[in-house]
């Protein structure tokens, strides 16, 4: 199971992927701490920098700055089918560069180019994701014409998303199962959030044979954004995996300090406890919203179901 987090590209829809540096650099950190296998640095493509940040138009100076390193936590970019130029991305037989992998996004309407595309990006020396946008409407011809390329050594990764926010699990299921019927074995999703149902269907992909699933923090993204990051590694932590939230949670408490009663009320829903004794921690003690996290396994143990102000101040004083 894999984690790709694309904060810095889908989330750059938010602020025109004007981030600080410190705040790239902190957020690899927090992935790489977090076990994330991919970060997604921005898009790399042909004209689209227009009146945008610097992650828009991501090169090796700005990767360099973020990480050097690509072997647990990998820098990639995303490129769009239709902006796509090679003269962008270097042969890496010919040059270091801290540029691990790329993802190719393209329209159900031109797979055949982001096919050729894909076998470019192989050539120089990358690990290439298709990225299949609206992958809901892909009809049956686009399946079979797909089913022909299901051994492409130049696909490294088939990525389906719900760009549009619209699929249900069943629809997730679906589409995974017939991916993986018609032989692709590295699958990946790409939810967003417009009828809310990033997390169940993101599950479900899981569940469904998809082993790289894409998030970002505090769900930030186009439209009605993506899966939280935070939100799907509490979920897997639950699950009893080696997963924890806990560095996500940190990084949302100091870059986001309005999100103190959403941490609250995620942290509420991960343990089964009551949200005010959070939030009466958060406000009448001096513990960080992180400490938090890990001391509501103790309220879980020690404190009623309903909130008790007596009991939780007993235990801060014992």
């Amino acid at each position: 199971m894999k984690i790709l987090d694309c904060t810095l590209r889908d989330g750059g829809y938010t602020n025109n992927w004007d981030f600080d540096i410190n705040f790239a650099i902190n957020l690899y950190e927090t992935a790489l701490n977090s076990d994330i296998s991919y970060l997604e640095v921005g898009y790399m493509n042909n004209s689209f920098n227009k009146n945008k940040g610097v992650f828009a138009t991501c090169d090796d100076s700005l990767l360099e700055k973020i990480s050097t390193k690509t072997d647990k936590c990998q820098l990639i970019v995303m490129t769009d089918a239709n902006r796509f130029d090679s003269n962008l991305f270097v042969d890496k037989s010919q040059k270091t560069t801290p540029l691990a992998g790329v993802r190719i996004a393209t329209y159900p309407q031109n797979i055949v180019n982001a096919l050729m595309y894909c076998k470019v990006l192989k050539d120089k020396g990358y690990e290439v994701f298709l990225n299949l946008m609206v992958a809901g409407v892909l009809s049956d011809d686009a399946f079979r014409y797909l089913e022909n390329h299901s051994n492409d050594k130049s696909i490294d990764w088939l990525v389906f998303s719900d760009s549009f926010g619209n699929m249900t699990p069943d629809k997730v299921e679906n589409i995974a199962k017939t991916f993986i019927n018609i032989g692709f074995k590295n699958l990946g999703f790409h939810s967003h959030n417009n009828l809310q149902m990033a997390l169940i269907n993101s599950i479900t992909a899981m569940n469904s044979g998809c082993s790289l699933i894409d998030a970002t923090v505090k769900g930030l993204g186009r439209g009605a954004g993506n899966l939280p990051i935070e939100l799907f590694l509490g979920y897997l932590e639950r699950i009893n995996t080696e997963y924890t939230a806990i560095n996500y949670v940190q990084f949302i408490e100091n870059y986001f300090p309005e999100s103190t009663k959403y941490l609250c009320n995620l942290i509420s829903g991960l343990d089964n406890i009551h949200p005010s004794y959070l939030e009466y921690l958060a406000k009448h003690t001096n513990k960080s919203i992180s400490c938090i996290y890990e001391f509501s396994k103790h309220i879980k143990n020690e404190c009623p179901i309903e909130f008790n102000k007596n009991v939780l101040e007993e235990i801060l004083n014992s």
